[in-house]
């Protein structure tokens, strides 16, 4: 019985030390800097895949990594950084975020041809592939993409307007 409480007293001080000090190193930027490459989205990723392994103290070659991810219940980074992202545009355009800079671009699409939802915005015209990755750009081409649930739970997310 002392063995049992003492393993799930560890799990529960390795789960809290990587949700504590080393996810918010991870996400602190992130929604202002959320990498497209594949370079860096896997480097971001293999430090929450060593995570698991730690937090599970399971360090076996033939462990599943994915299964430990799923059995943690950890969102992979990169739909954690996604959600990020449209949580503060829709902070941005609801006016709880004071940037005019950003609120200012943001400007509601014509409403003809609407597949997805009614809440869409026109797309932000870029010359580069890194500038049409980068937040404005792929925000708004993020959010015209989700179907009306997801933007409702969005909205929801950021709290009253």
């Amino acid at each position: 019985m002392a063995n049992k409480a003492n393993r799930v007293l560890g799990f529960l001080r390795r789960n809290l030390a990587y949700k504590a000090f080393v996810r918010p190193l991870l996400e602190y930027p992130s929604s202002v800097w959320d990498p497209y490459t594949q370079k860096s989205i896997v480097r971001l990723e293999s430090v929450q895949r060593r995570a698991a392994r730690f937090v599970l103290n399971r360090y076996h070659n033939k462990s599943s990594v994915g299964s430990m991810l799923l059995q943690l219940g950890w969102e992979p980074l990169e739909q954690r950084r996604r959600t990020q992202r449209l949580e503060v545009f829709c902070r941005i355009r609801d006016g709880l975020v004071e940037c005019p800079v950003i609120r200012d671009k943001i400007v509601p699409a014509p409403t003809r041809g609407r597949r997805m939802h009614t809440d869409q915005f026109t797309r932000i015209k870029t010359r580069t592939q890194y500038r049409a990755e980068s937040f404005l750009p792929r925000t708004i081409r993020d959010w015209n993409n989700l179907h009306k649930d997801e933007v409702e739970a969005v909205v929801e997310a950021t709290g009253p307007v």
